[in-house]
């Protein structure tokens, strides 16, 4: 079987079955509690778990670098339990949750609406401000001496009432088996600007959609478990109009942050799993 095959299989099965939920964590931003739980099949990796304070901390300080907070990291939970017992060097598919900073802080985006976030976005991604966020990688990744890598733009992938949806694709050259597919989610919750990011290797379309399916559903319930129908309802109707002011550059500053993190994350991954191989 090939390895495209074998990753949407697996991907598949943690995605379908459902392999030991875990509990929902519970985050505060700016006094405002948001929780959030990972989807079927993936589990949170506790920061201070031995072994996986150093994988948490690094993480954290280059979606730092790219304007944003690390709030969780999940991953499917058979390869969290192989890392425990040394049988995997990183996660293969896994995933994250990132509060945008403002001024090197969290804070809400007050008179916004989720409306304006996505329209917004939905410009953005179809305009030049998206070399806005290669660059902003790039410059991550020299800092961290990462080279030889190819970065795809997040290109638009879809959009529903609680999110954008982009993805993109990197590898370090033709060898299909050294790709990685990112699918990202971008929304506004209890006025704050979070994202979700989801990997899985290899550049099969069929990946992607996986991913993009999953991204649906984990919005909708991140969604649902922080906001009620009311305020879903509202949420959805645009402040631009009544308001007076433009948004827009606001959200779209905050977006490319969570985008070019997603891109930083999925690079690092795919520079641990080449050592690994080396090793």
């Amino acid at each position: 079987m090939r390895l495209n095959q074998v990753a949407m299989l697996f991907l598949g099965l943690a995605l379908v079955c459902g392999v030991g939920r875990a509990r929902a964590a519970s985050f505060t931003l700016a006094g405002d509690a948001v929780a959030f739980e990972p989807p079927s099949g993936y589990c949170l990796l506790d920061p201070n778990e031995d072994g996986f304070r150093t994988m948490f901390d690094r993480s954290a300080r280059m979606q730092q670098k790219s304007g944003n907070q690390l709030l969780a990291f999940f991953m499917v939970c058979d390869e969290l339990s192989q890392i425990r017992h040394g049988q995997a060097f990183a996660p293969l598919h896994y995933g994250m949750l990132v509060a945008v900073l403002q001024g090197g802080t969290v804070k809400p985006v007050a008179n916004a609406t989720r409306f304006d976030l996505i329209e917004s976005m939905r410009g953005t991604l179809k305009s030049d401000q998206m070399n806005d966020v290669m660059s902003s990688a790039d410059d991550v990744l020299k800092q961290e001496g990462v080279v030889g890598t190819h970065l795809s733009k997040p290109a638009f992938a879809d959009m529903d009432s609680f999110a954008i949806y982009s993805s993109s694709v990197i590898d370090f050259g033709e060898d299909s088996s050294t790709s990685t597919t990112g699918v990202y989610a971008i929304t506004l919750v209890r006025h704050f600007v979070l994202a979700t990011h989801m990997y899985a290797p290899t550049s099969d379309l069929g990946v992607k959609e996986a991913l993009l399916e999953a991204q649906h559903a984990l919005l909708a319930d991140f969604v649902g478990r922080n906001e009620s129908p009311e305020e879903q309802t509202r949420q959805m109707r645009t402040g631009r109009a009544f308001l007076g002011i433009d948004w827009g550059h606001v959200l779209v500053k905050a977006a490319i942050g969570a985008m070019a993190g997603g891109l930083i994350a999925l690079a690092r991954t795919l520079i641990r799993r080449r050592r690994a191989k080396a090793s």
